[in-house]
């Protein structure tokens, strides 16, 4: 935070920060450069800069020097860190005041990942005055930031600047952030970071609520306005929810592609929503976002909808039982490619239903947990200290 506010600020020399430009009404188009900042979660900045390149735009990255080789690992794998240079096509990892400045004042749009708190005016105003050419600024808040407290004050504060310097503001808010990985590796999915984010996550239990994530919650919700309110059981319920979708539980690949997504839409224009993930089993297509937002701006809400071939097809055998097949194979015995399993888990009759069931299950765990707390007459947030009290 401090390290992002004092490259802005050495930007800040000769420039005047209350300097109004001529107003520019108009979303951005593909092949647009913009740069990625803020004091906010940093998988959620390397993945927007990474879709926004898979999106047709040229994306800059604002990065500490001795994080460098981590974030390329992150965003584009082992090999291609090693390289130690930034591919045309790729995220140009922006280094220091003096890479940040060339990246801003070339921005023509600029996505300021927040870290659900307030936001030094500073940062904002030195981001402003170093991109001159600025188009639309999007702001990654926090639902219900809107009612009151720090994320409000900076969300108000960005309107204000946005309104005197003529540049058009969009706000997408997000609940927990879960998720971020490339999806199914065994499937060889590169939906987000690269499979070293999986790999270095030392938590047992983050790192399944995150692969799962990434594997079934691809979908996304949207809300005009800032209209979810999540109360406490709700909030237990998207702290443990893994598979199933929660209410107040963002993936980071979808808080990204909607970030991304505010830059060019135009329902987008000057206006916030809020991000809950749904199930689907691959990122929302172009022409799904696109349906959405403009679904959105007629009824206040849509959800990213798949057709035919949008979505991987589920796989017949469990890890499992593919194990088994190999098995068979070492010994030298016949295996069935296109067999359906014998049997399946917790009494379905197909793979896709003992899909479901299973993230049912995941879903119910922690809704007894929050039951359980609030029967016992504890604080939910507290009710494990209270069990060995």
């Amino acid at each position: 935070m401090r390290a992002v506010i004092t490259a802005l600020a050495l930007l800040l020399v000769g420039a005047d920060a209350f300097t109004a430009r001529t107003p520019m009404k108009m979303a951005l188009a593909k092949g647009s450069t913009i740069t990625v900042l803020g004091p906010g979660n940093k998988q959620v900045q390397l993945l927007a800069a990474k879709l926004a390149c898979k999106n047709g735009y040229k994306a800059n990255l604002l990065i500490d020097d001795g994080e460098l080789a981590n974030a390329r690992t992150l965003t584009y794998g082992r090999n291609y860190a090693r390289a130690g240079a930034d591919e045309p096509n790729n995220v140009q990892f922006a280094i220091g005041a003096e890479g940040l400045g060339k990246a801003l004042s070339k921005s023509d749009g600029i996505i300021l990942v927040g870290d659900y708190k307030e936001i030094p005016q500073k940062l904002i105003d030195s981001t402003v005055v170093a991109a001159p050419g600025l188009k639309r600024i999007a702001l990654l808040s926090e639902h219900g930031a809107s009612k009151g407290g720090g994320g409000k004050t900076s969300e108000e504060y960005l309107k204000s600047v946005a309104e005197s310097k003529g540049f058009e503001w969009s706000i997408a808010r997000g609940g927990l952030l879960k998720g971020g990985g490339p999806g199914n590796v065994d499937r060889g999915d590169d939906y987000g970071l690269d499979v070293y984010f999986y790999d270095t996550n030392p938590e047992l239990n983050s790192f399944q609520k995150d692969k799962f994530s990434d594997q079934y919650l691809m979908g996304a919700k949207i809300s005009k306005g800032d209209v979810l309110n999540v109360s406490p059981f709700q909030k237990v319920m998207a702290a443990n929810s893994m598979s199933s979708a929660a209410v107040g539980v963002t993936n980071r690949c979808a808080m990204a592609a909607a970030l991304v997504q505010s830059l060019g839409q135009e329902a987008c224009t000057n206006s916030d929503f809020g991000v809950d993930s749904i199930r689907g089993l691959a990122p929302p297509t172009q022409r799904s976002w696109d349906e959405a937002f403009a679904t959105m701006a007629e009824t206040g809400e849509a959800a990213t909808l798949y057709i035919e071939g949008e979505q991987p097809a589920v796989e017949r055998k469990s890890k499992a039982a593919k194990w088994r097949d190999e098995a068979k194979e070492r010994a030298g015995l016949d295996v069935d490619e296109l067999a359906a399993p014998v049997s399946y888990k917790l009494g379905a009759s197909t793979r896709e239903e003992e899909l479901v069931r299973k993230q049912i299950i995941g879903h119910i765990i922690p809704g007894g947990f929050a039951l359980a707390a609030v029967l016992k007459g504890v604080n939910v947030f507290n009710f494990f200290e209270s069990l060995t009290a």
